[in-house]
């Protein structure tokens, strides 16, 4: 074979793995920029959402915040409640009475105390107390 020939031979099959690289080279960036435009999309829609979560976990957190806020001054109104109604009691018992016949709505009142007293403020569904727990109230 002559030189030539083989000079020959040796760019036209250059080309040919040239060729084959660059045909390669631009399916990978195809495939390559596709995914790239998916993950972009995907860490803006995931952006989107725990930006809607935090902001659904402020308003939680404002609301549960605001239930404690009332706990507390339940507490003390159901403390000074109860302690009236003890007092209205022995009273009603001194003369021989029944203390609803001195109190309006005395049995919802006793009802009330009895849920406030036995903690049932606090019995707070699955999802709610999981969501607590998460961020640590």
């Amino acid at each position: 074979m002559s030189a030539e020939k083989r000079v020959f031979s040796k760019l036209f099959k250059s080309k040919k793995v040239d060729l084959s690289l660059i045909s390669e080279y631009e399916s990978k960036f195809d495939e390559v920029l596709e995914l790239d435009r998916s993950i972009t999309s995907s860490l803006t829609l995931l952006s989107e959402k725990a930006s809607d979560v935090l902001n659904r976990m402020f308003e939680f957190e404002k609301v549960y915040d605001s239930l404690l806020d009332m706990e507390v001054e339940a507490e003390i109104k159901y403390s000074r409640l109860a302690d009236i109604m003890q007092e209205v009691e022995m009273r009603a018992e001194e003369l021989g009475a029944a203390p609803f016949e001195f109190m309006p709505n005395y049995a919802e009142a006793v009802d009330i105390l009895d849920t406030q007293f036995e903690g049932q403020y606090h019995d707070y569904d699955a999802d709610t107390s999981k969501l607590i727990e998460i961020i640590n109230l």
